[in-house]
């Protein structure tokens, strides 16, 4: 297996982006309230990325990519999400998608490999939430729900006179638990702590977030959160043409806008 040491330069593409995660403030009524939003991540990427090519076999890129590295790739994004509540049930959702552009170089033997690559993400899920334990110091609520992820990749490679290109289109659907807690500190302002896995088409993935939501003026809060979500995706076996591999931590601090009705 060939295996690069850095895949970390302003030229590199090689990473799940950020989905605007949105994280809403409950409401406690016995009507029914609603929220959406939109934020912005400030994301770090660490891990693997792999994917099998025609030339050099499977070929494993580590990833390491700050927000900096993001900004250069990015060729557009857009995301959003937001909840309805009856003060008991809470449904959340959020649906995003970033497409990176970018190219690498790198030695195999005497020659050199000079690769363009785009990547183009999609993600999105809902979940369904009911308080365990509900008072006015805190709320704990536990979850459930499906988280859904699209990757597609295209790359030129070439090295010397031969070109070859590669495409590549998968996807996952996850089923996921989760516990979060609300912990209201004064009218205005609100500690949110949220924690789940998921499994199914992927190996796996985890996310913790955390943040303080601001009540900044009626119908609106602000929330900024810290957050890292561990994915583990891979299609295939090593050495099977279609095979991929994205294991990477996802980790940064963001911050989000609701408006309620």
């Amino acid at each position: 297996m060939a295996r690069t040491s850095r895949f970390a330069s302003k030229n590199a593409s090689f990473t799940l982006p950020c989905l605007l995660f949105i994280v809403s403030t409950n409401l406690a009524h016995a009507e029914w309230n609603y929220g959406i939003g939109t934020g912005l991540f400030r994301m770090n990427a660490e891990g693997d990325q792999g994917l099998n090519t025609q030339i050099a076999g499977p070929v494993v890129f580590d990833v390491d990519l700050d927000p900096d590295d993001f900004d250069d790739l990015m060729e557009s994004a857009f995301g959003f999400g937001g909840y309805a509540t009856n003060g008991t049930w809470m449904i959340q959702y959020s649906l995003a998608n970033l497409q990176l552009e970018g190219g690498a170089s790198r030695a195999i033997g005497a020659t050199t490999a000079d690769a363009r690559l785009g990547f183009d993400v999609s993600g999105g899920e809902v979940t369904f939430g009911y308080p365990i334990k509900q008072s006015s110091s805190v709320v704990l609520r536990v979850f459930g729900g499906v988280r859904y992820l699209k990757h597609e990749l295209s790359s030129d490679i070439r090295v010397g006179a031969l070109l070859v290109n590669r495409s590549i289109d998968l996807d996952w659907t996850d089923a996921l638990v989760g516990i979060s807690a609300d912990v209201p500190l004064n009218d205005k302002w609100t500690w949110s702590s949220r924690f789940d896995v998921s499994a199914g088409d992927s190996e796996g993935t985890s996310l913790i977030n955390t943040g303080l939501t601001w009540s900044f003026v009626e119908r609106w809060t602000a929330t900024f959160f810290a957050q890292n979500q561990a994915l583990d995706l891979e299609n295939g076996s090593i050495g099977d043409s279609d095979w991929y591999l994205y294991d990477a931590d996802e980790f940064g601090w963001g911050i989000t806008f609701l408006r309620h009705w």
